[in-house]
């Protein structure tokens, strides 16, 4: 019985692994992508774009000073624009700065 069960398992098994090849017939075929690593730092990004935005403003190895964007409402700092931006958006320093923006052109 045990054999018989063994065998029974192992043609279930290579069933199952010739359907899941026909519904996933792509599996077999994927690539690494590349990475891109930071030489200072050794972190490693896949898409180019990213470690040049990495070492133009984020790493903490970067030679030279580094340029920082200030929240004129908090003070908060923050390495990149996009960042900033994201900040005034979402946060209440931007809403608040927006309440005041629409304030002053009502007294107008």
């Amino acid at each position: 019985d045990e054999v018989f069960m063994a065998a029974q398992d192992a043609v279930g098994a290579h069933r199952d692994s010739q359907e899941s090849a026909m519904i996933y017939p792509y599996l077999g075929t994927l690539k690494v992508p590349p990475r891109y690593s930071c030489p200072r730092c050794n972190k490693s990004y896949s898409r180019k774009d990213h470690l040049r935005r990495h070492l133009n403003h984020d790493c903490e190895f970067r030679l030279g000073s580094q340029v920082r964007y200030s929240c004129e409402n908090c003070h908060k700092t923050f390495s990149r624009k996009d960042h900033l931006n994201r900040h005034n958006k979402k946060s209440k320093c931007g809403n608040k700065n927006k309440k005041e923006v629409a304030m002053i052109i009502k007294v107008d």
